[in-house]
C-alpha cells in the first residue's frame, strides 16, 4: 500500500470525526473544516491508488497493448469523478455554514466594536482633559514616526 493512500485514508477518517464532532457541538467551523479534510484525504487517496496501479499498467501495457492501462485509467478517472460528485454534493452545505459562520464572527465582532466605543465614550465624557491629553500624545507620536521615515 502507497504511503499516500494510508495518509489520505487517516486524513479521511479525521475529517469524518471533526465533522462528526462539529455536528454533535453545533460548531460550523469544525463541521467545514473535517468536510475539508475528508475532501483531501479521498483524493490522496486516489493519487495513491493511481501510484499504486501505475508501475502494473506500465508492464502489462507492453503485453496487452494498453488494455490494462486504458482499464485502469478508466478506474481512477470514474472515482475521480464519484468525488467530484460528493464534492458537489457537499458543497451547498460547506458553504451554508461556512456563511453563518461568517455572520457569526461578524455580528460578535460588531458587538465587540460597539461596546468599544461605547466604552471610549463613556471615559471621554468623565475624563475629557485625559482624553485631549491622550489624543495630543497619540498625534505627536504620530508624527514622530512619520518624520522619521522621511
Amino acid at each position: 500500500m502507497d504511503t499516500d493512500r494510508f495518509k489520505g485514508t487517516l486524513q479521511d477518517a479525521a475529517g469524518k470525526v471533526q465533522r462528526t464532532v462539529g455536528d454533535v457541538t453545533g460548531n460550523t467551523g469544525d463541521q467545514v473544516e473535517g468536510t475539508l479534510r475528508q475532501v483531501a484525504g479521498k483524493a490522496q487517496d486516489l493519487y495513491g491508488q493511481a501510484k499504486d496501479k501505475l508501475p502494473d499498467a506500465v508492464s502489462d501495457y507492453a503485453a496487452n497493448a494498453g488494455q490494462h492501462a486504458q482499464d485502469a485509467a478508466r478506474q481512477v478517472a470514474g472515482k475521480a469523478q464519484d468525488l467530484a460528485g460528493q464534492a458537489q454534493d457537499r458543497w451547498p452545505d460547506v458553504a451554508n455554514a461556512a456563511s453563518d459562520y461568517a455572520s457569526t464572527a461578524y455580528d460578535q465582532s460588531s458587538q465587540y466594536a460597539r461596546r468599544g466605543v461605547n466604552l471610549a465614550r463613556k471615559e471621554i465624557e468623565e475624563y475629557p482633559l485625559a482624553a485631549v491629553l491622550l489624543a495630543g500624545a497619540v498625534g505627536y507620536l504620530a508624527a514622530v514616526v512619520l518624520h522619521a521615515r522621511r
